[in-house]
């Protein structure tokens, strides 16, 4: 609850879509590393830490670095004072759908905007928007399809990420079977790289419902 009014913060997302390119791409790991040998099984092995590297920056800082169509659903849309959504950064809201006699209606975007922001964006009624009234009551009727990241190709990720992404795959590389076992990466990142990572990191919201 937020003041009289409540706000909903999703917690649930799948992936609609997503691009083949990766955040960095094998020439830059290359020279990092200062490899300028060919080698098919090296390159396998380094496009494995490119994508392992990129998961843990997400999931630790919860932002997302190449653009992704998400999709994410309410059970109403009756949220006054926003709906906030976690990912960031968001780019567009694509559509939004409620179910009407088990159809799913595309509510008119002319009734929502969202706000532009570093940080989590929120969906808000536009000042003459009104929510659906003939909406069916029943789980998941509201369906919210969007976009979020940082841009379509990896030049759009700011640079100071891509170097502290550098530093952790140098740092895996040459450390390579240290913390078997340890899905989260956590005892293999490199001071330098958690310093930036946590310039980027988004804070829980310690009031969401």
């Amino acid at each position: 609850m937020y003041g009289n009014y409540k706000t909903k913060v999703f917690k649930d997302y799948q992936i609609s879509s997503q691009t083949a390119e990766l955040p960095l791409t094998l020439v830059e790991v290359k020279a990092q590393l200062r490899i300028d040998v060919a080698d098919v099984s090296d390159d396998t092995y380094l496009t494995f830490l490119i994508k392992s590297v990129s998961n843990f920056f997400e999931r630790y800082t919860q932002r997302t670095l190449i653009i992704k169509t998400f999709i994410a659903y309410l059970d109403c849309l009756s949220y006054t004072c926003g709906i906030i959504v976690k990912k960031s950064k968001l780019q567009t809201i694509t559509k939004i759908e409620y179910l009407l006699d088990a159809v799913l209606t595309t509510w008119n975007a002319s009734n929502y905007y969202f706000t532009d922001t570093n940080q989590y964006s929120s969906i808000y009624l536009t000042q003459d928007g009104s929510f659906p009234t003939d909406q069916d009551v029943r789980m998941q009727a509201t369906k919210i399809t969007f976009t979020a990241g940082y841009g379509l190709t990896n030049t759009s990720i700011p640079e100071d990420i891509k170097i502290a992404m550098l530093n952790h795959i140098s740092y895996l590389y040459a450390n390579r079977g240290d913390c078997e076992g340890d899905s989260s990466n956590s005892c293999k990142l490199p001071c330098t790289s958690k310093n930036i990572y946590d310039n980027y990191r988004i804070q829980p919201i310690a009031w969401e419902e």
